[in-house]
């Protein structure tokens, strides 16, 4: 069919996946060193608080924000709610550091699972969206190969990490989100210019 064979087809960028493979790393490094640091952090600057219940309450926040935070990525887009969270949980990490009381602490932390639910809410679709739909599994293959390298690095560095101040930790954690932020950002510009081929 000539409407076919004329039909524009999707090209791969190269540079894009280069950014998702640095989103997938960025964002797996972050959480790692916030659920490495936090404990250490929190019985230095809150004695009398359980850094399992405020670790326990991150992920009672992210199952249960699940789906109205995919409501409201897919209103925003997917890379806008991304990077809107990935801000956010920079932020919310920071105040952690400087906060002293139980109460802020727990609210603190639901608000890092609402925040991380709509990065994870977003990570498929931004890995499919910049390559050709026959090619999903590159995509989402170079995302989560970026994951598996920042999850190597932290588990073989694991001695090397434990050595960091609690404040070091918080604050790489707190730059590694906002470095994704910008690979986000970036990969959205990218994929929003015509890039589009006749082969």
């Amino acid at each position: 069919d000539p409407e076919e064979r004329e039909q524009p087809r999707q090209s791969l960028r190269y540079s894009a996946l280069a950014l998702v493979f640095g989103t997938g790393f960025s964002i797996t490094l972050g959480f790692r060193l916030l659920m490495q640091g936090l404990p250490p952090l929190l019985k230095l600057n809150v004695p009398n608080s359980s850094p399992a219940l405020i670790l326990g309450s991150i992920f009672i926040a992210l199952a249960l924000t699940a789906i109205p935070c995919g409501v409201l990525a897919t209103r925003l887009g997917n890379g806008l709610a991304m990077v809107l969270g990935l801000l956010s949980m920079a932020l919310w990490i920071g105040m952690m550091a400087l906060n002293t009381s139980v109460i802020v602490a727990l609210a603190l932390a639901l608000l890092l699972g609402l925040s991380f639910s709509l990065v994870s809410n977003g990570v498929i679709p931004l890995a499919l969206s910049i390559v050709p739909a026959e090619r999903g599994g590159l995509g989402t293959g170079i995302y989560f190969g970026g994951a598996a390298l920042a999850a190597s690095l932290c588990g073989a560095n694991a001695r090397q990490l434990e050595t960091l101040l609690p404040i070091g930790g918080i604050g790489l954690s707190s730059g590694a989100f906002l470095s994704g932020a910008v690979w986000v950002a970036l990969t959205q510009r990218i994929t929003s210019r015509p890039s589009l081929s006749s082969r």
